[in-house]
């Protein structure tokens, strides 16, 4: 797929515990494909997919980043350094990878709290980053226990998506979703 001259380029970043199928999320909506076979990330991958959203072009750059539970590391604050949106993800067999999850995303919010302070003129230091949460592999679902508690923990008006990678179950809704929530800031922000 050619890139239309107008397309904008977003950095975006997908973060969550080892394990909750980040790569095959992004493998699904770059490629359209599942592969059986679960092989740790190490660092990251980058992979790029173009999008249009309301007669706009994206060109997304996905970081697929390797799993972490600690949020403070230089390589997590390296990696989203730039970024202008990201996914958290967990896994709805796993409860306990909402925590993490959520600690990734009060560790995010208290980063950008601090840059807005530090670089009151910035634009990279302005405003909350767009994101979104994925619960995914819904096709292993027995209960659907953690998505209702995603409810909670977030709050109401968060965008949450019960996701598959392996069926493609709104996998291309979540990454249209952030990437208009990106093209929203985009607008907000040249006002």
């Amino acid at each position: 797929m050619t890139e239309p001259s107008n397309s904008k380029s977003k950095k975006m970043c997908l973060i969550g515990a080892s394990g909750v199928g980040k790569t095959s999320l992004v493998k699904q909506f770059v490629d359209g494909k599942f592969d059986e076979t679960y092989r740790t990330t190490i660092g990251s991958r980058i992979y790029n997919k173009g999008v249009s959203c309301d007669e706009e072009h994206i060109k997304l750059i996905i970081w697929d980043l390797e799993g972490k539970d600690d949020p403070r590391s230089k390589f997590f604050a390296t990696s989203l350094d730039k970024a202008e949106g990201y996914m958290l993800v967990a896994d709805v067999t796993r409860p306990y990878t909402l925590d993490v999850a959520k600690g990734l995303f009060s560790a995010i919010e208290r980063q950008r709290k601090e840059e807005r302070v530090q670089k009151k003129d910035s634009p990279a230091g302005t405003g909350c980053l767009p994101c979104v949460l994925l619960i995914n592999k819904q096709d292993l679902l027995q209960s659907p226990m953690v998505t209702n508690h995603a409810s909670e923990v977030f709050g109401e008006g968060a965008k949450i998506f019960e996701t598959s990678a392996k069926t493609g179950e709104k996998v291309n809704k979540a990454f249209e979703c952030l990437a208009r929530q990106m093209l929203e800031v985009d607008k907000t922000n040249r006002k």
